[in-house]
């Protein structure tokens, strides 16, 4: 009826429905303005009959379907705002035809297929918006005709293809956003010609080749990204002409080569990142002249030579990162003075100087990382002075001293690690006032005394580690850190029980108390820790039985309860049932159903046979019993009556002799003589306590004065256990066969007549065909003796023999101590030849075959061949050792790991690596699992070949210093079902390849990259269902651009910052703060299965857009705010499982769009209102376990 209207302007309301299809008579419109309502439906068709229109807006709303071809028909049209919609389909080739349009926004939709190129035709065309999109296919080079235009922004699509150099001639161009889609080749030269442009943007792409030298001439160039991408070559020099520049980002890639000096004449540059590359060289001198630095980032390269020293002259430097590169000398005199400074990383170099003077007060620093250098020197008072310091770590280093008090006034500290220095003194309790720390390393130090009681207050804390130190005392009462992972305070000298508090810690998945004094019997407590993993209790003093309630750590997957004295049974579950025996050694008398256990007395039948047979036994050990005492007192009469005889002829002489003489040694006269001396080992007697044993002192009969160490018990009471020298202090393993390793040791020792250290080390780093075997047996006898001949020659050469085969390298390729015995009664010497033309070589290879021969007889077993033998025995197979692709591909990556790393890793050698510390094989000799958590390894994974572990199930490689991105290669690990990555620097995007390991059901990623809120472009941050802890940074509402936040799923605490109300785009949600009435575009909210407590605010009923609210399984309060009668377009409503009360607001009634409405499982009381009677949509309605009353309207 307006048939003279030409502008109509609804924008900025709630308007909602459809638009009218009778627009389409106002014959004379030209301006349509309906953008930021509640509009939906679809465009009508009839708007392109409006012939007159000139500007269209119909962005910001929640319109639906396809963009309508009629809009071809408008030829008079200069803009057309489609954006923020959820528009699908293609866009239409008749766009084309608008002649006269200026202005083509159409992003941030559901757009698909190809861009037209047609689009080609808009002569006019200054802007043109496509981002944010689902459109594929390549760039039409068309685009490249259009040379009026100003802005092409195509980013985050699914483009692919290359690049057009058409795109150079658009002399124009002011923007160009090409990232975040999939276009590959290289970048073309042509653009070094598009001399307006300010800002080219190119990053997260599949670019190769080098960076073209034209991009030089781009002399009004702000911004250049080109990061995530694989570029190769050098850097430009020609990039140093960009004098406008204030941006330069080039991380992520494969560059090389050197930093040019001309790089000094960036006089504007403000942030510079290069970090993850393969740059190399020195910084040059001229870098000291970028004086607005405020990001400095050049980690994860093969940087040398010194860091700028004048690198914060301006005063204005805030990050600065050079981590993981070869840097030596101080820090430089400009950072100690630097107060702008935010974040700080320079681990992993080889940086020297007094710690203490090389730093500052800085009031806004955030994080501080100095890990892995060479500073000594005591920590500085300065420290705690910093604020805002969140984050503190200066692991391995040379750092002395004591731990300042002071340190506890840096009151936001979350992370302290102070780990592997060689500070001493005791723990300040100051460091109790840290209410915010979630990790504390002060492992492998010197620090003494006893643990500070106030710890027991840091209720966030997650990590504490206070392992390889002297701490001694009782272990505090830790019950309200409720929020613990990981504590491990092992290798101390804590004593007396084990707290029972510790059951509290409901979340702790590693508790490792082991090799301490600890005493008493183990908690029943400790039942409680439901998401307990990992449990090392061993090398105590604990006694008692394992608590029965232990069966329900379902979750437990390694134990170690050995070197106690532990008795009864084990709990009947998998942690147990399938642990190896190692675990239970050395205790009391543990039984149950495990390998090498003894069965437990109540698994025995009970028929009666069995019980008829007990009693006779009974009967019989009774009488036993009698007649051996019996013979007791008859023996001790005879003992006395001798005694005395011997002492009256016993010349005065003999008081005087040196009974350990090695010639007159009676080894069961000296065990008398100290056993009388010292009075059964009483008390009054000691003389000192250590960890082994204890140590009496006496005066023998023969007058010599004697200090005897009692050691505690040993694994095997017929085995001599040589703690001096044990197979496990070279490979960290303890397995059955170290009894016989020592046996070895000590035979060798009394042969050679000193000790085999520098023998025994030979044939450790040496393969069998090295000269090392070629020594003479002559060579390592003892030289003060004669050389043996006849039968003692003989016997010489077996003891020879069974020792060196004791010593083999492989536990399973040693002999059993019953083999042992069987030699030395039946032997005698095979070799024809002298004994001083005998080599070792020989005695080793003769000691292999023989045993092969005897396991054969006695098992029917294949014989295990030693690692470095040239050929390995298994399942009656030979394998040459050059075709063990595992062994190849562990040492290429060895090998490419930083040099520091590979010092960890001194006996990964030979061509077996089931004979491997931290390795484990199945049956086949194929490698199943691979620990190498907290072996402080550094590098990348870019030289190791997954594809050559087929049957690898659970890799842990945590707690290192890994870097770089994770290759999607991993996808070849198809029976992975354990992979640990944490607490790395691992960089980059998680590949999408491990949704492919189908196996794999626990994947951990924690504390690798921590830093979110930088991402300023960031449109989707999923970290939902993880184990993420710690409070919500409010850093998050620095990401404008987000649309999609997920955070559901962890144990996230704290309070929820305000400033997520700031994130203007945000569409879908999952948490919870009362902020959210700011974001007006947020349409779905999930708050299920988090730890809120608190109500349901009032400002939800601001969010008009919404149409899916989710809180349930929640432990929210209050009742349901009637402002929810607003939400008009909600159709989804789950306020379940909650502690909700008061009545059903009848205002609900008013949500016609309701589909389902979900308040059961609460403590809502009243009647139920009438009013959802009016909601003719509802499905579903579920109000049951509530208190509701009255009846049914």
């Amino acid at each position: 009826m307006l048939s003279s209207l030409t502008e109509l302007e609804l924008s900025t309301n709630n308007l909602t429905g459809t638009i009218p299809a009778s627009l389409g008579n106002l014959s004379n419109l030209t301006t349509l303005y309906l953008y930021k309502n509640q509009l939906s439906g679809s465009i009508p068709q009839e708007l392109g009959m409006v012939n007159s229109l000139t500007e269209l807006a119909l962005q910001s709303n929640n319109l639906i379907g396809v963009i309508p071809a009629s809009l071809g028909n408008l030829s008079n049209l200069t803009t057309l705002y489609l954006y923020k919609n959820q528009l699908s389909g293609s866009i239409p080739q008749e766009l084309g035809m608008l002649s006269s349009l200026t202005e083509l926004e159409l992003s941030t939709n559901n757009l698909t297929g190809t861009i037209p190129a047609s689009l080609g035709n808009l002569s006019n065309l200054t802007t043109l918006y496509l981002y944010k999109n689902q459109l594929s296919g390549s760039i039409p080079q068309e685009l490249g005709m259009v040379n009026s235009l100003t802005e092409l922004a195509l980013q985050s699509n699914n483009l692919i293809g290359v690049i057009p150099a058409s795109l150079g001639n658009l002399s124009n161009l002011i923007t160009l956003y090409l990232y975040k889609n999939q276009l590959s080749g290289s970048i073309p030269q042509e653009l070094g010609m598009l001399s307006s442009l300010t800002e080219l943007e190119l990053s997260t792409n599949n670019l190769t080749g080098t960076i073209p030298a034209s991009l030089g001439n781009l002399s009004n160039l702000i911004n250049l990204y080109l990061y995530e991408n694989q570029l190769s070559g050098s850097i430009p020099q020609e990039l140093g002409m960009l004098n406008s520049l204030t941006k330069l980002v080039l991380q992520s890639n494969n560059l090389t080569g050197s930093i040019s000096a001309s790089f000094g004449n960036l006089t504007k540059l403000v942030y510079l990142k290069l970090f993850l590359n393969k740059l190399s060289g020195s910084i040059p001198f001229e870098m000291n002249n970028l004086t607005h630095l405020k990001s400095f980032q050049i980690s994860y390269n093969q940087f040398t030579g010194h860091l700028p020293e004048n690198v914060c002259l301006g005063g204005l430097l805030e990050n600065f990162t050079a981590s993981n590169n070869h840097f030596i000398g101080s820090i430089p005199k400009s950072l100690r003075n630097c107060t702008s400074l935010f974040r700080v990383r320079l681990q992993g170099n080889q940086l020297t100087g007094n710690i203490g003077d090389n730093f500052g007060v800085y009031p806004h620093l955030d994080y501080m990382e100095l890990s892995y250098n060479k500073f000594y020197g005591e920590l500085s008072t300065n420290w705690g002075q910093c604020q805002n310091l969140t984050s503190l770590k200066i692991s391995n280093n040379d750092i002395s001293g004591r731990i300042s008090p002071k340190l506890g006034d840096a009151s936001k500290l979350h992370w302290l690690d102070l780990s592997s220095n060689k500070l001493c003194g005791e723990i300040p309790k100051e460091l109790g006032k840290l209410t915010f720390l979630l990790e504390l390393n002060l492992a492998n130090n010197k620090i003494f005394g006893h643990i500070p009681y106030n710890f027991g207050m840091l209720s966030n804390l997650v990590h504490l580690n206070l392992a390889k130190n002297s701490l001694c005392g009782l272990i505090p009462e830790l019950g309200n850190c409720t929020n613990l992972l990981v504590l491990n305070l092992s290798n101390n000298k804590l004593s007396k029980y084990i707290p029972l508090q510790i059951g509290n810690l409901q979340y702790l998945q590693n508790l490792d108390l082991s090799k301490n004094f600890l005493t008493g019997e183990i908690p029943q407590q400790l039942g409680d820790l439901k998401m307990l993993e990992f449990l090392n209790l061993s090398h105590n003093a604990l006694s008692g039985n394992i608590p029965s309630n232990f069966d329900q750590l379902l979750g437990l997957t390694s134990i170690d309860l050995s070197y106690n004295q532990l008795e009864g049974p084990i709990p009947n579950f998998n942690a147990f049932r399938e642990a190896p025996i190692k675990v239970f050694r050395n205790n009391k008398g543990l039984c149950g159903n495990a390998t090498g256990l003894k069965a437990c007395p109540s698994t025995i039948s009970h028929n009666p046979l069995v019980k008829k047979w007990n009693k006779v036994m009974t009967l019989i050990f009774i009488l036993l019993g009698i007649v051996l005492l019996i013979f007791i007192i008859v023996g001790i009469t005879l003992y006395i009556c001798s005694r005395e005889t011997k002492t009256e002829i016993k010349p005065k002489e003999a008081k005087h002799q040196n009974m350990f003489a090695i010639w007159s040694y009676d080894g069961k006269m000296v065990y008398e003589n100290i056993i009388e001396a010292m009075e059964d080992f009483d008390d009054k007697h000691i003389i000192g306590v250590g960890h082994h044993g204890i140590v009496y002192k006496a005066e023998l009969s023969t007058g010599q004065v004697v200090a005897v160490k009692k050691l505690h018990p040993l694994s095997e009471d017929s085995v001599v256990n040589l703690k001096a020298f044990t197979k496990h202090a070279y490979t960290m393993e303890v397995s059955e066969k170290c009894d016989v390793y020592s046996f070895g040791v000590v035979t060798l020792e009394v042969i050679m007549g000193r000790h085999p250290g520098d023998l025994i080390s030979s044939f450790l780093t040496t393969s069998f065909a090295s000269s090392a075997y070629d020594v003479l047996l002559e060579d390592v006898l003892d030289q003060r003796l004669a050389l043996p001949n006849g039968q003692v020659a003989e016997k010489v050469v077996l003891l020879a023999k069974i020792a060196l085969a004791c010593l083999h390298n492989s536990p399973h390729s040693r002999p059993t101590m019953q083999q042992v015995y069987q030699k030395l009664s039946t032997w005698k010497s095979p070799f024809t030849k002298p004994l001083r033309m005998i080599t070792l070589r020989e005695l080793v290879v003769f000691f292999l075959l023989v045993v092969i021969i005897l396991d054969f007889i006695c098992s029917s077993t294949a014989f295990v061949s030693p690692v470095t033998s040239p050929f390995v025995y298994t399942n009656n197979k030979v394998i040459l050792a050059e075709e063990r692709k595992e062994a190849k591909a562990l040492l290429k990556w060895k090998t490419n790991l930083q040099s520091k790393s590979q010092s960890f890793l001194p006996f990964w050698a030979g061509s077996n690596p089931c004979n491997w510390v931290r390795i484990n094989c199945n049956k086949f000799e194929s490698v199943t699992h691979l620990n190498l958590s907290s072996y402080s390894l550094r590098g990348t994974f870019h030289n190791l070949i997954f594809q050559s572990f087929p049957n690898l199930c659970s890799a842990d490689l945590s707690s290192n210093s890994l870097f770089g991105a994770i290759s999607s290669n991993i996808v070849h690990l198809s029976k992975l079902s354990v992979l640990n990555l944490s607490y790395n620097q691992f960089v980059g995007r998680i590949p999408s390849e491990i949704g492919q390991l189908t196996s794999i059901h626990i994947f951990y990623l924690a504390a690798n990259h921590k830093k979110l809120g930088g991402l300023t472009s960031l449109n989707e941050l999923d970290l939902s269902s993880n184990n993420l802890i710690g409070v919500i940074p409010a850093s998050l509402g620095n990401l404008s651009n987000l649309t999609t936040l997920y955070l559901n799923d962890n144990q996230l605490s704290g309070s929820i910052p305000q400033e997520l109300g700031m994130l203007s785009s945000l569409t879908v949600l999952e948490y919870h703060p009362t902020s959210l009435g700011n974001i007006s575009n947020l349409t779905i909210l999930y708050f299920h299965v988090n730890q809120l407590s608190s109500s349901i605010p009032q400002e939800l009923g601001m969010l008009s857009s919404f149409n899916d609210l989710r809180l349930s399984f929640k432990s929210l309060t209050g009742t349901i705010p009637t402002s929810l009668r607003n939400l008009s377009n909600l159709t989804t409503l789950y306020l379940g499982k909650n502690q909700l009360f008061g009545f059903i607001p009848h205002e609900l009634g008013m949500l016609r769009s309701l589909t389902d409405l979900e308040l059961s499982i609460n403590n809502l009381t009243g009647t139920i209102p009438a009013s959802p009677g009016n909601l003719s949509n509802l499905t579903t309605l579920y109000l049951h376990v509530n208190q509701l009353s009255g009846s049914i309207p």
